[in-house]
């Protein structure tokens, strides 16, 4: 249409006649659009609303490290989150005297990118600001320089709705002095904390978060993902070791310079944000970043560092494939796909299966089967790498049997040396209990002597008696008196078939490793790969499902 003051061709002045209107919409959290379309005759009386209020509602960004205002699923939106306003003298304490003070360094939706921003050389201590380097719902990072050190630093101004919060303000500082105290080549250091204003100074990291890094360069290969887990580990190991649960880990929250070196960023400090809402509230409210949160702290459950193992994993997954694990048109839509849905790869999938079967021990949705720590993360990772199979998971189940109580009358002599037994076992006379137990086994009461050969069967496992397993559960075999007797004890003896299987399956893979360190010239060396290639995945499979399943007793008749 020609502009208002251009006139049409014929010389006329144009007049206005229809007026359309384009709503875009984002999802903060998931980056989730819509649109919403409007057209209105003006020739028909229809007007278009005012949307001059859209260039001065102070509204504030729900940031997916902020809080996610989780709606009802009929509607399947979160509201927006209105900025309260400043609390009289609120600004007091953040700058200099002299210098400009907004009423909240979080960014207000609106056009302008800048709204809220310190401007360029605003003294913060000895500390004068060069521009933001990015914000998030915790407040703004700033590039800086520190006038006292002669070095450029990273500053995170606290948002001040955060920093009239008392407990969360005692819980920041408790929080960022331990994260002080990390000397880790992974972690981003804080190198000081000013109470007054609510500001930290941090090691500045000459690179890229990795959702930027691959927002522009794409997917990464699969050795260069592998390693930023393995950093990243490293550093969450050392976190955990001084009892510090990130929370938040995800792709923004990891840096990497030129050199290849990852950071982890708030380290810590997600902890302290965490804390001043745990978990789901009563109003509501899940803390996180859905698309890269575990299902436990989806579900407002207890966390701890397999909860950051998760993220991690999450992580992993959008490095490899460009996209989370999961997405979805609201958060509370993916936080129920976390909790829910199974973990699925794209049709034409490069990345390699040891890989892909990493990803799926990471994502595991039960806790107990999820990779428990750092250091079996890292060894797992080394097994990826030499083409290996994944460590053992923890058994999927417990099964209880419970033998039906014994009716048979038994002597007073026979009942009484079990029951002498059992005294010795609790005062941790074993050899006595023992002696006592092997000679009830001979006795020709089967009762009696399935009861000492269950009993010396728990010794025997548990000190790792192999053949005294065989030998009791074979005892019990030969009149078991019971259905669940006789499967407890074929359940000991498979599964001690089965463990030998797999005893004898990885000395098969170390003599073919043996041979291909030097082997002969008749034999080609890539005869020798493929065999041990195929003798590795057998392995994996056997060491992930070996012991999946155990069977035990339950109470015993006297």
């Amino acid at each position: 249409m020609p502009q208002p003051d251009a006139p049409c061709a014929c010389g006329a002045p144009p007049e206005v006649v229809r007026v359309d209107v384009v709503e875009s919409r984002r999802c903060p959290a998931c980056d989730a659009t819509d649109e919403r379309r409007a057209s209105y005759d003006l020739l028909r009386g229809e007007m278009p609303p005012d949307l001059s209020p859209l260039g001065t509602r102070a509204r504030r960004k729900l940031s997916t490290v902020e809080t996610v205002a989780l709606a009802s699923p009929a509607t399947g939106t979160a509201p927006a989150v209105e900025a309260p306003a400043p609390a009289p003298g609120s600004s007091i304490g953040w700058l200099e005297a002299g210098a400009p003070a907004p009423a909240d360094p979080t960014p207000a939706l609106g056009d302008d990118p800048d709204a809220g921003l310190l401007p360029p050389n605003t003294a913060l201590g000895v500390y004068r600001l060069q521009g933001a380097l990015g914000r998030g719902g915790m407040g703004v990072v700033y590039a800086a320089y520190d006038t006292s050190l002669d070095r450029r630093v990273a500053i995170k101004v606290l948002n001040a709705e955060l920093c009239r919060n008392a407990q969360f303000i005692e819980r920041f500082e408790r929080e960022a002095k331990a994260c002080a105290a990390l000397s880790h080549p992974n972690i981003t250091h804080i190198y000081a904390i000013d109470k007054a204003r609510h500001y930290f100074v941090m090691e500045l990291v000459a690179g890229d978060n990795l959702a930027d890094r691959v927002a522009r360069d794409g997917p990464l290969a699969p050795p260069l993902a592998l390693d930023v887990v393995r950093q990243t580990a490293r550093g969450l190991r050392a976190g955990a070791a001084i009892g510090i649960i990130h929370r938040d880990i995800k792709p923004s929250n990891l840096l990497i310079d030129a050199q290849g070196q990852v950071k982890i960023t708030d380290f810590g400090l997600a902890k302290a944000f965490v804390d001043r809402n745990p978990g789901l509230t009563s109003t509501g409210i899940v803390m996180g970043t859905p698309l890269f949160m575990s299902p436990e702290q989806g579900r407002g459950g207890p966390i701890d560092q397999r909860s950051d193992i998760y993220s991690l994993g999450a992580s992993l997954y959008y490095v490899l494939y460009g996209r989370p694990p999961f997405e979805g048109d609201s958060p509370i839509a993916i936080i129920l796909k976390h909790i829910n849905d199974a973990v699925l790869f794209p049709e034409r999938d490069a990345v390699p299966e040891p890989v892909r079967a990493l990803l799926l021990r990471m994502l595991e949705k039960d806790v107990s089967r999820r990779i428990p720590d750092y250091d079996a993360l890292l060894a797992d990772l080394d097994r990826v790498e030499r083409g290996e199979g994944l460590s053992a998971a923890a058994p999927r189940r417990v099964v209880v049997v419970a033998p039906r109580s014994q009716t048979r009358r038994r002597s007073l002599f026979k009942v009484g040396k079990l029951s002498v037994a059992r005294t010795n076992l609790k005062l941790g006379r074993r050899d006595k209990a023992k002696s006592l137990l092997e000679e009830a086994v001979g006795d020709v009461d089967a009762a009696t002597r399935n009861e000492a050969a269950v009993l010396l069967c728990e010794l025997f496992e548990g000190e790792g008696d192999v053949e005294g397993v065989r030998r009791m559960a074979q005892t019990i075999l030969q009149d078991p008196q019971d259905p669940a007797l006789a499967a407890f004890a074929a359940w000991k003896l498979a599964d001690l078939d089965e463990r030998a299987a797999l005893e004898s399956l990885r000395q098969a893979v170390a003599r073919y490793e043996a041979i291909l360190r030097d082997p002969p010239d008749e034999l080609p060396r890539a005869v020798v790969e493929a065999q041990l290639k195929r003798l590795r995945g057998q392995l994996s499979r056997a060491e992930r499902e070996v012991g999946a399943t155990q069977v035990v007793l339950g109470s015993r008749g006297a």
